[in-house]
């Protein structure tokens, strides 16, 4: 078994990575509390999102009525927006394994909160952020406390690659149906 440690942030209080039942594949992540470590965490991370998606001339602040913002103790989440949740949680992630982020199938399926990225690499040793995205037509209120997406523990095996001339890439391989179809061409 492979034991991976975990710390809290500083000034966070958040609830400790679980897997809901016995047969679960991965660690519930969840929104701290709002400490003002939290806030000032989530306002600095959600700064540098207005500011690469708003035009300079119209820069707004983290509260903008159009943006992602604070609201008491649930995170505002517009339609089509994205937000950057700190998780308040740093992971120890052993050489050769990565921590992968995955949507909660209730929080994606019945929410339409998906998340942005998605490896945690074993040399990173800051503190974990969950980038999330609103695909819905409507906003959407998110609790502290509330399980935001999973965390897989996956080994990465040593691994090379090395560039071959294109008419070489495929040689000791058997033709496929799929060939080179892309995007699409196995629906039927």
């Amino acid at each position: 078994m492979i034991q991976i440690t975990y710390a809290v942030e500083p000034g966070f209080i958040v609830k400790a990575p679980e897997q809901k039942t016995a047969g679960a594949a991965g660690y519930d992540l969840h929104i701290p509390q709002f400490t003002d470590e939290f806030i000032n965490a989530f306002a600095k991370m959600n700064k540098k999102i207005l500011e690469q998606d708003v035009p300079p001339a119209d820069k707004v602040s983290y509260i903008d009525k159009n943006k992602v913002y604070l609201a008491g103790n649930s995170i505002i989440l517009p339609p089509h927006s994205r937000a950057i949740v700190p998780s308040g949680l740093r992971f120890n992630i052993p050489n050769r394994y990565m921590l992968e982020g995955a949507n909660r199938g209730s929080v994606s399926s019945l929410q339409g909160i998906i998340h942005g990225a998605h490896i945690i690499d074993c040399d990173y040793f800051g503190m974990v952020f969950m980038s999330i995205i609103n695909t819905g037509v409507v906003a959407k209120e998110l609790k502290e406390g509330a399980s935001l997406l999973q965390v897989l523990v996956r080994e990465v095996p040593p691994s090379t690659l090395i560039e071959v001339p294109i008419n070489d890439l495929y040689k000791d391989r058997e033709q496929t149906a799929r060939g080179e179809g892309a995007l699409g061409s196995t629906n039927s």
